[in-house]
């Protein structure tokens, strides 16, 4: 904890130092002195760090103690620079004055501020001189306690070291019996088949999966089905430090050993390079079989590439890891099949919990059916956690009330509990394995309610905002955060730096509560208490980087207050009802995040553009006007009146409005947003301004991301004036009607990912335009995109196509999909077209289909179809109207469950001699599945990723 800590303060003092030229030299020398000091300390924390958090029976209470006021101390540095930085912002600027009177006028009022801020400034050095001799104590310290220095050692990564030292469930998976094993047959067969192919290439096979996932029972079950098919195998297990030389006798032993052979002794006096010599000769002409298990270096491959020959016998490798990078890193060397290992599904979990728990017969009472499925939804599909906490469970009275209290304190029993405390051990190897500044976005999750919903470009904006996001030249901070995620004042102890608010009416008064150095706050509320407690984080939270209000409907104002969080990076009324922000927020000058998507903010006056210099994304979708109609579903952009030009470093603008007044220079200003990712806008506009539009577009070379809709269902989007468009283009998203799709869209085939259409009236089939976008992954057609009677999907058409959604296309009668067509397609949705009368054609031959729904069909046509082509796919749902207007949901599984009561049903009454027609059956069966006997919570796919 105290490594991510200080490692992310250490990088924000140093781009402090570089970003203030105005800095008193003095103060200049104090603060890199700080600096000095805490990447000092970096380079040993990582042991210390590890040490305190995991090795709690053995360390010493002084390690713990060190790494603690360690962290104390780098908080407080990171606070004191910040309040100077306030300090310098409030000094009243002297230069380029009008006139001699307004010179002097600025003098006598500067005159009182300068002689008020002298005590300020004395004791802000005070401060500064004050941690700089505690971090020098500290670090002396440090060499008493003996921590690695992970600097020598070469890497942070390396420096960590195997901290299950206590007992090990995973050693038991390697010798279960066939029939014990759940949930990785498939897995196991298919890997069997990859080792046995008829190559004679040499194979590389990662087995990807996080720690407890499985990987290790799996290739151990492999591995013994096949090792005699070779002429010799071995099975490595890999230290977390190892050096090449090791790992090389470890292979020769196990080599040599494998045939009976007799271990050579003078390998024990050879170097790495008269060890791969060995070995080479060894394997020359035989068909060998290694598995390396647990590999964590991504160079590990580059240290036995060369010792394991390549003769063209078939040689085969497996490696288990947790990194996908470890994985990739083999693929410039060999010929390479990765395994993801994946969670078990819900039906094989519970199937491994039962023959772990309920060991004869395997079979749940049932009294202790709903509690036990409680547990193993807390075990999220993880093999290792299910068998340790089934063996534990498989030792108690089978008893609800005890399985219940088992349930409720299962936190307790994770650190008490000797098997259950190895999870954690196990579980944290990935944490402390990762880089500091990874380790504060990780952590930061803690910050939303378990189950929360948590969007990706949230997520992002709030670590940049933080500083977690270590920039890298030529990478924007977004994308650099992306390849990060390719992973009362009484309860709160120490120095608090974020927090997770949940408020209602019954909520403790908050107004005498202080978190002078909290740096975030996310608030979730959905009462008008919010409305009571906003100033209070203008006056007591004078160092927030994050103040997010997102979901708190209630929310319809902010205070003058506001202008006073001068540190706020991000900023976020999306889902409020704010209207207006005050004046004051024109001194937020180092805001990068504006969100106000589904606000009732429709406005953004050019003097607030102006001197928000630093936005990078401005998002906003006004909700105000409910009466619109439904083309736009009562959304609009947001109007932006002059200045939007000034703010050259901003990536992300969508969505604006833009009317007839003031076009012009709007889209000159827009000309001017070099720097900008994403785009998008609602026009009402001549029909000669889509030339100028499609201009602006042209000089946005980085743009990857484009949005455009008109203003009404009658006026033409005419983007054909674009003869070449952003190369980097890959989301484009349409909003009105076309007259065809432009003629640039075949310059995008290699590069569009993302299309949807909505409103566009296209007459022609779009999907045979479409179908040669090699790398498109979703296609939305929603809204009578098309207006055609047939969709006809041809052979080898969507290649790598993975999201497909026809949804609310009135004239569409048939849905046509030939073999071999979206071979990856994974979920398809079929929404509310009421001419098709028939399910698609072609469904049994998407493969890869996990999930498909038919949204809003009739009731008729959901009962009397034939959905056996579907059986296939994992998860299938239904949605119709009620005679009360509301969706309900039903699965297939409930549908077949249905119908076939709703058999019964009818031969009960023939037998009986009714005359009750299936109509009528067909009805009653609705009803029951009204009273919520087959009701589901199927969603849908959200278009909005942001």
């Amino acid at each position: 904890m105290a490594e991510a800590i200080v490692g992310v303060i250490t990088d924000k003092l140093v781009a402090f130092l570089t970003e203030e030229a105005s800095l008193l030299k003095e103060v200049d020398e104090e603060v890199l002195e700080i600096a000095r000091e805490l990447r000092s300390i970096l380079s040993v924390l990582k042991d210390a760090d590890k040490r305190a958090e995991t090795e709690e029976d053995n360390v010493s209470d002084g390690v713990r103690s060190w790494v603690q006021e360690l962290r104390e101390a780098a908080l407080q540095a990171e606070d004191v620079i910040t309040d100077y930085r306030h300090h310098m912002a409030e000094q009243p600027c002297l230069g380029n004055q009008r006139s001699f009177v307004e010179y002097l006028r600025k003098i006598a009022c500067f005159i009182p501020f300068y002689c008020s801020s002298l005590k300020r400034r004395h004791d802000l050095a005070w401060k500064i001189q004050n941690i700089k001799s505690r971090l020098f104590r500290i670090n002396k310290r440090s060499k008493s306690y003996g921590f690695m220095n992970s600097i020598q050692q070469g890497s942070t990564s390396n420096a960590t070291q195997n901290v299950v030292t206590s007992y090990d469930p995973r050693g038991a998976s390697r010798y279960l019996r066939e029939d014990e094993l759940v949930g990785i047959e498939a897995a196991r067969d298919k890997l069997v088949g990859v080792l046995l192919d008829e190559s004679s290439q040499r194979t590389v096979i990662p087995v990807v999966g996080m720690g407890g996932s499985g990987k290790t029972t799996l290739t151990h079950q492999v591995y013994d089905l096949v090792k005699g098919k070779f002429h010799c195998h071995a099975w490595v297990q890999v230290p977390r430090q190892c050096r090449r030389e090791e790992l090389l006798r470890t292979l020769i032993r196990e080599l040599f050993e494998s045939t009976k052979a007799s271990v050579p002794s003078e390998i024990y006096a050879m170097d790495g390079g008269k060890l791969t010599d060995k070995l080479r000769e060894y394997l020359k002409e035989k068909k060998y079989l290694v598995v390396f298990d647990d590999v964590w270096n991504e160079d590990f491959w580059g240290d036995i590439e060369h010792a394991l020959t390549d003769d063209k016998v078939g040689g085969r490798i497996m490696i288990t890891t947790r990194k996908m990078q470890v994985a990739r890193f083999c693929e410039s060397f060999s010929s390479v099949h990765i395994h993801d290992m994946e969670r078990l599904p819900v039906e094989k979990a519970w199937e491994l919990f039962c023959k772990r728990t309920f060991r004869s017969g395997g079979c749940c009472p049932r009294e202790l059916e709903k509690i036990s499925g409680d547990i193993v939804e807390r075990c999220e599909g993880l093999p290792l956690a299910i068998v340790v906490i089934a063996g534990l469970l498989s030792r108690k009275n089978k008893t609800i009330h005890e399985w219940q209290r088992f349930h409720a304190s299962l936190s307790s029993e994770l650190e008490n509990d000797l098997q259950l405390k190895s999870i954690i051990k196990i579980l944290s190897l990935s944490y402390y394995d990762l880089p500091y500044y990874l380790k504060s976005c990780l952590l930061y999750f803690g910050m939303f309610p378990r189950g929360h919903s948590i969007r990706n470009g949230r997520l992002i904006r709030q670590w940049i905002a933080e500083g977690f996001v270590k920039a890298v030249q030529d990478k924007t901070l977004e994308d650099v955060a992306q390849e990060y995620m390719n992973t009362t004042a009484s309860k709160f102890r120490g120095t608090t730096r974020r927090l997770s608010i949940k408020i209602n009416s019954s909520t403790d008064d908050l107004h005498g509560i202080k978190f002078p150095h909290a740096h975030s706050a996310i608030v979730f509320c959905e009462d008008e208490t919010v409305n009571n407690i906003v100033p209070v984080f203008m006056t007591n939270f004078e160092f927030l980087k994050v103040l997010d209000f997102e979901d708190a409907p209630r929310l319809d104002h902010f205070p003058e207050e506001i202008g006073r969080l001068f540190d706020l990076r991000y900023l976020s009324v999306r889902n409020t009802k704010v209207k207006v922000f005050p004046k004051s927020i024109s001194k937020l000058e180092n805001l990068e995040t504006l969100d106000l998507r589904y606000s009732f903010v429709c406005e953004l006056p050019a003097d607030l553009i102006k001197r928000l210099c630093k936005l990078r994304n401005i998002y906003a979708l006004n909700i105000e006007h409910e009466d619109e109609g439904v083309f736009r579903r009562g959304c609009r952009g947001i109007k932006v009146v002059g200045g939007i030009g000034f703010s050259k470093v901003l990536q992300k603008l969508f969505h604006i409005e833009v009317g007839h007044e003031g076009v012009d220079d709007l889209f000159k200003e827009l000309s001017n947003l070099t720097q900008l990712r994403t785009l998008g806008i609602y026009l009402r506009v001549r029909s000669e301004d889509w030339r100028s539009l499609c201009g602006c577009i042209e000089k946005m070379e980085l743009l990857d991301s484009l949005f455009v809709g008109s203003s009404s269902e009658n006026e033409i989007i005419d983007l054909e004036f674009m003869s070449s468009p952003p190369q980097f283009l890959q989301n484009i998203n349409l909003e009105g009607r076309l007259k065809k799709l432009p003629e640039w869209f075949t310059q995008l085939q290699s590069g569009l990912v993302k299309l949807r259409l909505l409103h566009s009236m296209l007459e022609d089939d779009p999907l045979e335009v479409l179908q040669n976008m090699h790398n498109l992954l979703e296609l939305v057609i929603d809204h009578d995109a098309y207006v055609g009677e047939q969709i006809h999907i041809k052979e080898g058409a969507f290649p790598k196509l993975k999201v497909l959604i026809l949804t609310n296309l009135s004239r569409l009668r048939s849905f046509i999909i030939e073999e071999t067509a979206l071979p990856l397609l994974e979920e398809l949705n079929l929404g509310s077209c009421p001419q098709m009368k028939d399910v698609p054609s072609g469904l049994q031959h998407l493969k890869k289909l996990k999930t498909l729904v038919f949204d809003l069909f009739p009731l008729e046509f959901i009962f009397l179809q034939d959905f056996q082509t579907a059986y296939h796919v994992p998860q299938v749902g239904f949605s119709y109207r009620d005679d009360q207007g509301q969706t309900q949901w039903i699965t297939l599984l409930n549908l077949l469950g249905l119908r076939q009561e709703l058999v019964h049903k009818v031969m009960e009454e023939a037998q009986d001699g009714a005359s009750t027609s299936g109509t009528t059956a067909t009805r009653e069966v609705h009803d029951a599945t009204l009273g919520g006997a087959a009701t589901s919570s199927t969603s849908k796919k959200a278009v909005d990723h942001e």
